[in-house]
């Protein structure tokens, strides 16, 4: 696996080890509490509705943007409603808004 964003959260989530940083660890802990990571190598994310979304990491993010934005329905569709699907169609990552932003 590359390194990205979703790295820190899998190696809280299997070894429970914390940054040394009080502040940092703090934030780990509270952000970790809402992923989930499976025997199988994937990491979810709970989102608000209670649906997990599989989190992606970069080189999965901009096919899942064009798929949603240009897909079989087309539907050019503006970046926040461009979220808002991508969300409902069961995916996450850190960026999204702004990728989505830059997409359209």
């Amino acid at each position: 696996m590359t390194w990205d964003w979703r790295n820190k959260y899998i190696e809280y989530l299997n070894t429970e080890k914390l940054p040394s940083d009080q502040k940092e660890s703090r934030a780990l802990r509270t952000k970790a509490a809402r992923f989930t990571f499976t025997k199988d190598g994937t990491l979810f994310k709970r989102m608000f509705n209670g649906s997990l979304a599989i989190c992606l990491g970069l080189e999965d993010t901009e096919y899942v943007l064009r798929e949603v934005h240009e897909g079989p329905c087309k539907n050019h569709s503006g970046a926040e409603s461009l979220v808002q699907k991508v969300i409902r169609a069961g995916y996450y990552w850190i960026d999204m808004e702004k990728e989505a932003k830059e997409s359209v």
